[in-house]
């Protein structure tokens, strides 16, 4: 499931999730950090801590993680 997806994790310090783990598509190279951060990270990550902790009142997470090494570019596919 995860083979072809980047896998990024979030903290709430707020209702205690701790790196939880969301897959996300990769990043085309071309395709501006701003807008994947916008459109895929931000959208998935909210998703899933409403899943998760359904009645927490955080507005933001407390810490984002996106693995840099190993992949051609933020949010690319691994180096081959």
């Amino acid at each position: 499931m995860w083979k072809d997806k980047l896998l990024v994790e979030y903290t709430c310090n707020l209702c205690g999730i701790v790196r939880a783990k969301v897959a996300l598509p990769y990043r085309d190279e071309k395709e501006p950090i701003t807008d994947w951060m916008e459109i895929h990270v931000m959208t998935a990550v909210a998703r899933d801590h409403d899943i998760r902790s359904p009645n927490c009142p955080a507005k933001k997470i407390s810490e984002l993680w996106i693995p840099t090494v190993g992949v051609q570019w933020i949010g690319g596919p691994p180096i081959e």
